[in-house]
């Protein structure tokens, strides 16, 4: 008899395709009620009606005198009996459930499929009993997806997650199905013709790592696999059990048990399972892998726990062709991890089906191999813009595109960088290209460049698991268009605390910028800092917000701050402490390109904090700016090192109607070890303002949260890129 899916059955109940019901757990018939029920269908049977409807016509049988009882069985016990129904009478087949739901209904014993899909049964000359047959599920009803590897995103087996896991959806392992734990995980899991990889990173902060023994003695995690994972491949009668062949031929090369302790890296460049690892199913799948000496496996610590990491050769020459790993198969994945907590061991699985994993194959998850969509597109990277920073609608290489990775596309070279609002791409043209044109879905139309610059693609980005997919084309050959998808990364450059990136323009020659405090036209194509953080009190009593521009050239770099507040104090003067007026602070640092910044302003005391040799050099300093024009201005020029005379600078503020501003023009000669290449150059920079009351600082607006910390350690200030256009 041929296999059947429950689903077929209640299809058919419920299409009324029955001669009678019996219920959804059909109960045994009583004594009592045996007769009334049987006469009741001899007595609605006539002998006319028996031989126009209830009698085969292609069977050549006719009916007897004799009545015969049929007989239905399911886990041992009666669930229907007919009795009196005479030969060529047709009964339905009760409907059952079992008493798990892992178990579905596949047929019954002595009827066959095209009764069963019937859905009835006829009677013949002799006393019947038929017996339901369950079959156990595989896995569950829920079917996890596998993404194939694309051809040309390498994984390497480090414990990290590579590039190409972004094209997997993560898989939550949560569910605590022995103690209790909070411990949790998300697995990848991606395949091709050759391996099946698989990345679960943990989240444990406590976990207790391998020292020696059994894995599962410490934290582990055991990953089962079954590349047969479908009961219509199974042989009959086969086991439940691992370590049978209960298939028939191949035998049981088909399933393997790979398992690693938490936080045991293997040496880097060799080929193995690292200390802790187990694969005792003995000639399976697992050892016939790992014989291979391509199946590897590994697991690193994290901030947030550890990683277990597996490649694992499912193509040994003991799995048949037709099983090594292809599009729409369906294999068995089973995941649990092991949460030691004394001598307590939690269990925590990607299913509950799981916790029972080692008993059988049938307790694995089901996975489905999904083909990659993108196997034939080149896969570009775009690197998230940082914090607070947004692209301009300029025709440039912004700050940010820093942070992405360069590419090759023709002989031109692009970077890609995203926000929530969209995609930015910059070209900068080869001798060979004389245009670049874009398309997408995401594009209303195609965009063509016909010089280097930038395109804007202006769509909301709420999910960056996504893949844009963009075609590109070079010099309008539409014989050779670049078919391309984007990947989106999260931009790995943002620090704390809060620090932000902005930008400084470079003055053409054609400019000029005179420090008088009035905003020259040179600072019009500046992009605008925002001076507003409060940082020491509610804004609501903080008077003073500001606007900042900067520029830039070989010999100076020029601040222009637009400071508002409605109550200006342009009179105080503080000669030691300019911060307690009304005032602008400028902290500016070139030792951004340090090994690591100190963790204080001055030398730092010796050691390994040693970081900067001294080369008799100013890196640091503070100028400060009071509000107006008084005649003791008091140009605060703090120096690190007190290398006074280097110092080349003017500084200018003006009061206006809405508040006052102030300018600064300092030189970079001033740093004795200058910006080396200026262009695309990242220094530090800090700029407060300072709202002041009778001779005391009431509060400061700055860049970030923690500005008005940058006294105490420079690692406070923001990064300010010194971009050309």
């Amino acid at each position: 008899m041929k296999k059947h899916n429950i689903y077929n059955i209640l299809a058919i109940a419920i299409a009324g395709l029955c001669v009678c019901s019996c219920g959804q757990t059909s109960p045994i018939v009583s004594q009592e009620s045996k007769t009334s029920e049987s006469s009741t269908i001899s007595e609605e049977r006539t002998s006319e009606e028996t031989s126009s409807e209830s009698i085969d016509p292609g069977s050549g049988w006719q009916p007897g005198e004799g009545t015969y009882t049929i007989t239905f069985i399911s886990e041992g016990e009666v669930v229907a009996i007919y009795e009196n129904l005479p030969f060529g009478a047709y009964v339905d087949i009760p409907e059952v459930t079992h008493s798990s739901d892992r178990y579905y209904l596949e047929g019954w014993d002595g009827i066959d499929e095209e009764d069963f899909l019937a859905g009835r049964v006829m009677v013949y000359e002799n006393d019947s009993i038929y017996t339901a047959k369950w079959v156990e599920k595989f896995g569950t009803d829920t079917v996890f997806e596998a993404m194939e590897r694309k051809f040309d995103n390498e994984i390497a087996i480090d414990g990290y997650k590579d590039e190409a896991y972004g094209q997997a959806s993560s898989i939550p392992i949560s569910v605590v199905t022995s103690g209790e734990s909070d411990t949790k995980a998300d697995a990848y899991v991606m395949w091709d013709e050759s391996f099946l990889y698989l990345l679960i990173e943990v989240e444990d902060s406590t976990y207790t790592p391998y020292v020696s023994g059994a894995a599962n003695d410490f934290d582990s995690v055991n990953v089962y696999m079954d590349l047969l994972h479908d009961d219509c491949l199974a042989v009959d009668g086969y086991t439940t059990g691992w370590g049978q062949p209960y298939r028939g031929e191949p035998g049981p090369m088909c399933e393997g048990m790979f398992r690693i302790a938490a936080g045991v890296s293997y040496p880097q460049g060799e080929s193995r399972y690292g200390a802790g690892s187990e694969f005792d199913f003995i000639g399976w799948l697992s050892n016939a892998a790992k014989e291979s000496g391509s199946t590897v496996g590994t697991t690193i610590e994290t901030d947030a726990g550890y990683n277990v990491e597996y490649r694992i050769d499912c193509t040994n020459v003991k799995v048949p062709t037709d099983l090594h790993l292809h599009e729409d198969q369906q294999i068995g994945i089973g995941i649990n991890i092991i949460d030691k907590n004394g001598e307590d061991k939690n269990v925590v699985c990607l299913e509950e089906v799981n916790k029972d994993m080692a008993d059988s194959p049938k307790k694995l998850s089901n996975f489905v191999l999904a083909g990659n969509p993108l196997q034939n597109r080149h896969i570009y990277s775009a690197t998230h813009v940082r914090e607070s920073y947004k692209v301009t609608t300029k025709q440039k290489c912004d700050a940010q595109f820093n942070d992405a990775l360069e590419t090759l596309i023709g002989d031109s070279t692009a970077k890609i960088i995203w926000d929530e609002d969209g995609l930015y791409f910059y070209f900068a043209f080869g001798e060979g290209t004389s245009s670049i044109e874009l398309r997408s879905p995401l594009l209303d139309s195609p965009v063509i460049l016909s010089e280097s610059g930038k395109v804007m693609v202006n769509t909301p980005i709420s999910d960056n698991s996504i893949l844009p997919e963009f075609d590109i084309v070079i010099n309008g050959d539409e014989e050779n268009i670049i078919k391309s998808a984007i990947r989106l990364k999260e931009n790995t450059n943002n620090v704390t605390p809060s620090r932000k990136l902005v930008e400084a323009d470079y003055l053409d020659g054609e400019d000029t910028i005179t420090v008088d405090g009035v905003m020259d036209n040179a600072y019009l194509d500046a992009p605008e800092i925002d001076i507003s953080t409060n940082s020491l009190v509610e804004k609501s009593d903080l008077a003073a917000t500001g606007k900042a521009r900067i520029k830039w050239d070989d010999e100076y770099i020029y601040i222009f701050v637009d400071v508002t507040d409605s109550d200006v104090d342009g009179e105080t003067v503080n000669n030691q402490s300019p911060e307690k007026n009304d005032s602008v602070e400028i902290w500016i640092s070139t030792c951004q390109t340090m090994p690591t910044l100190s963790t204080r302003w001055g030398w730092p005391v010796g050691g390994v904090n040693s970081l900067r040799p001294r080369e008799d050099y100013c890196g640091e300093g503070k100028f400060a700016r009071r509000a107006g024009n008084p005649d003791n201005p008091t140009v605060g020029t703090h120096w690190m090192w007190d290398n006074i005379g280097l110092v080349k600078r003017e500084t200018a503020s003006v009061l206006t109607e809405t508040g006052y501003t102030t300018e600064f023009k300092i030189g970079w000669g001033t740093f004795a070890s200058e910006v080396e290449d200026k262009v695309n150059e990242i220094i530090d920079l800090g700029i407060n303002i300072n709202d002041g009351e009778n001779n005391s600082r009431k509060g400061v607006v700055c860049m970030n949260a923690d500005s008005h910390n940058i006294h105490t350690n420079p690692g406070y200030m923001d990064h300010l890129l010194l971009g050309k256009n």
